[in-house]
């Protein structure tokens, strides 16, 4: 058992890193701008974490309670986190089948996996954790005390979450099993989660600002620090047991506190431990194979055959294609249906806590900025029109049609999905804060803004598949989805949000102080905003299209997969 083991261990991190060497200089220049650039943002995190550190323990003198929260954060953070490695490397993983083939058993299986995402969570842990406790120490003049504490504690909560992790991963693994196929339900309810998080983070915001506003306080207030001492000292609060053995170290807490929180914090880590052993090993070997199954389960469906036009049949393959796996159609649709609630969020807390300032006069450019953004999103999905084609990829050129026009369906299908959400958001802004809401935005605003935004969807959507045409990526698995994230897609995006930036400050900023030259007033009124930023857009959506087009048979031909 222990050299089966011992075999799948270093399959998996044979699959995983492979024993590929760096060549030529492109490559070595990538890794080294790979790791000063990662380096520079760990520098960052450590001076964010060091004066996050000074303003709890310092400023307001909550040095035991910043330790209680950090814990909690800690604890839950990490079981989500963890959660999600297991399910994807445990139960997801591509290798399943092929391994349950083997004369391994599914304890083999699962302990050589486990080993893998074991390395990557402490990894992880390390990295995140080491800077705060070591920032923690310097700023409370810890003693060496402390240091070897935080070791322990670091060994002991990072225990919890990964056993945790592997009890939730199970009925997790139970329900994705059993609405497998069912993409719609999964899809429904994942926008919906997507849809509901965004809504409650809006709402905890906007409540913080209430909060400072009407309070005229920071959010350390009396009241605010009282309550966190009371969640702190609750002697049934798990979280309290980490920091009374790193407060113990430096004489705030007794030694006897010490070893009872030292006690409990034992027989956590023991019945998690416990409890995830037992449960895997019980259904683990049950889990995976019942999920391949369910994958390879066929379903019928009944289908008339009709007769379309040449565009109809394109647009309804395109159509399909988008729900041929729940990757796709998730990246394709959940911004489209989020967009409208979103914009309206944004803009409720521009006017509700800009009146004051400038709130209600920069809705029509923050408006427009974040309905480009969450348009841009959308249209992204067209950067990989060509790299998706995969394995089928020739059959388009073998049909008897020509490639403009069956990039024109492409680029019709997935410019309207934007086009629509942008059009649902613009109704939502007018009703919500229009003449009929807050007043603070008129009818010629919004259907300016739509007709700038739909401009720059169209020569988004033209330069996405223009850059997948010159530059697609091939990189296919299975049923030919695509396995890895396509360059062209975070270059659509980098452009987007450059020009939903520019465009959304353009109109902020000169909705307030006017724009001159010399004696010439250039933008004096929205009017002027809106004219120059459509002359703009449908500057970006000619020169787009007239890349695309004019040269699409030629640079088509020369793609090779």
């Amino acid at each position: 058992m222990r050299t089966s083991i011992s075999t799948l261990v270093k399959l998996e991190f044979t699959s995983r890193f492979g024993n590929t060497k760096l060549v030529g200089f492109k490559e070595h220049f990538k890794r080294v701008f790979n790791v000063c650039f990662l380096s520079i943002l760990y520098v960052m995190y450590g001076v964010a974490v060091y004066f996050l550190t000074e303003m709890f323990v310092k400023r307001s003198g909550l040095q035991f309670e910043y330790l209680a929260l950090v814990s909690c954060v800690t604890l839950v953070l990490m079981t989500i986190v963890c959660t999600g490695s297991v399910v994807k490397n445990l139960y997801f993983s591509g290798d399943n089948e092929l391994l349950l083939r083997f004369p391994v058993s599914g304890i083999e299986i699962l302990v050589a996996k486990s080993v893998y995402v074991l390395g990557q969570y402490l990894l992880t842990c390390l990295i995140l954790l080491v800077p705060v406790y070591i920032m923690f120490g310097v700023v409370s003049g810890a003693t060496a005390g402390y240091y070897f504490a935080s070791l322990v504690v670091l060994i002991l909560i990072t225990a919890t979450p990964y056993f945790i992790s592997n009890m939730i991963a199970i009925p997790v693994m139970l329900l994705v099993n059993l609405v497998k196929n069912k993409f719609g339900i999964i899809l429904i309810l994942l926008i919906g989660l997507l849809i509901g998080g965004f809504v409650l983070y809006m709402q905890v915001l906007s409540e913080v600002l209430e909060y400072i506003q009407n309070n005229s306080i920071s959010l350390f207030s009396p009241q605010v620090i009282e309550n966190m001492r009371v969640f702190a000292n609750d002697p049934l609060n798990p979280f309290k047991w980490y920091a009374d053995l790193l407060s113990g170290t430096q004489g705030s807490v007794g030694a006897m506190q010490m070893l009872s929180s030292f006690i409990w914090i034992m027989l956590l880590t023991v019945v998690t431990g416990l409890g995830a052993f037992f449960v895997s090993k019980k259904f683990y070997y049950k889990t995976i194979l019942h999920g391949i199954e369910t994958e390879k389960a066929s379903f019928e469906k009944k289908s008339s055959y009709k007769q379309r036009s040449i565009s109809g049949t394109l647009f309804r393959r395109e159509f399909l294609l988008i729900f041929r796996s729940f990757n796709y159609s998730f990246q394709y649709l959940a911004m489209a249906v989020a967009a409208p609630v979103m914009v309206y969020y944004c803009n409720n807390l521009a006017v509700n806590y800009g009146k004051a300032t400038v709130g209600a006069v920069i809705v029509p450019g923050l408006t427009l900025a974040v309905i480009i953004l969450f348009s841009t999103i959308i249209v992204s999905f067209a950067s990989s029109t060509i790299s998706r084609e995969g394995n089928c990829f020739y059959h388009t050129k073998v049909i008897p049609v020509s490639y403009t026009q069956q990039v024109a369906v492409k680029l019709f299908l997935y410019s309207i999905v934007a086009t629509a959400s942008s059009f649902l958001s613009c109704v939502v802004v007018l009703l919500a804060f229009g003449k009929t809401g807050a007043n603070v935005i008129s009818f010629m605003d919004v259907l300016a803004i739509f007709a700038i935004s739909e401009l720059v969807i169209l020569g988004l959507t033209c330069a996405s598949i223009r850059v997948d045409i010159k530059m697609p990526t091939f990189n296919v698995s299975g049923d030919g989805e695509m396995v890895s994230a396509n360059k062209n897609v975070a270059l659509a995006i980098f452009i987007g949000v450059a020009i939903a930036v520019v465009f959304g400050l353009f109109a902020m900023v000169f909705s307030i102080v006017p724009l001159k030259i010399g004696a010439w007033n250039v933008v004096k009124t929205n009017k002027d905003i809106y004219l120059v930023l459509l002359c703009v857009s449908a500057i970006i959506f000619i020169i787009s299209a007239s890349c695309l087009f004019p040269t699409l048979g030629r640079d088509y031909k020369k793609i090779v997969p």
